[in-house]
């Protein structure tokens, strides 16, 4: 977590600066999770994936807007203690999520690894 927190809003977040590379193909896996349609542990921890790759896609853009808000804050002499504690809990919880896609990488990984059951 202090990794973002040392950054101190200088610079950018970004897909990049987390070292994530989301892949678009997902969102076919999240389709089925969401109308119900069977699916396999892979194609479940797939969904997740997915998932996880959207929340932290929507936490860096709202990381961004608040950001511009402690920018114009202080750019206005008004105070922006308040919206820098927040801009802190937000990228504390962007390194949550960025850490439980890597849990959920680790166990597709493992899934990807199994020997695939014989049979129809």
């Amino acid at each position: 977590m202090s990794g973002l927190l040392k950054q101190g809003g200088r610079q950018p977040l970004s897909l990049e600066y987390l070292g994530l590379s989301l892949k678009s193909g997902r969102s076919d896996a999240l389709r089925r999770f969401q109308t119900g349609a069977p699916m396999t542990l892979l194609t479940m921890e797939e969904s997740a994936l997915a998932l996880a790759d959207r929340h932290i896609v929507e936490a860096l853009q709202r990381i961004a807007l608040q950001e511009k808000r402690v920018h114009d804050q202080q750019k206005y002499g008004r105070d922006s203690s308040q919206s820098e504690k927040l801009l802190c809990i937000m990228r504390d919880i962007l390194c949550s999520f960025t850490e439980h896609r890597r849990q959920i990488e680790e166990e597709l990984e493992r899934e990807r690894r199994l020997p695939k059951p014989l049979g129809p």
